[in-house]
């Protein structure tokens, strides 16, 4: 089997949407740590133009047993709390 080639786009490697080197970019991008999905979209996308990303990079994050532990909670917080009515 021939090797897996990519294509410029722009200054980037285009990865094909059917192409082994898919996983392997996604496993690059992850090396830098469990940084969480718009970091690792920000490392992957300096390099490598890959089609769908976002949703390529959130599947592989979803997946991953260590960010799903570390991963907080991006809520607002509630805020104050407000007195109830004195019933009569």
């Amino acid at each position: 089997m021939a090797p897996q080639r990519g294509i410029l786009h722009v200054s980037c490697i285009f990865v094909l949407e059917h192409s082994d080197l898919r996983h392997q970019v996604l496993l690059l991008a992850y090396s830098a740590g469990h940084e969480g999905i718009q970091k690792m979209l920000h490392h992957l996308q300096a390099d490598f133009y890959i089609l769908g990303d976002t949703t390529l990079v959130r599947d592989f994050m979803c997946a991953c047993s260590t960010f799903q532990c570390n991963k907080t909670e991006s809520l607002q917080l509630a805020g104050l709390l407000q007195p109830l009515d004195v019933p009569s």
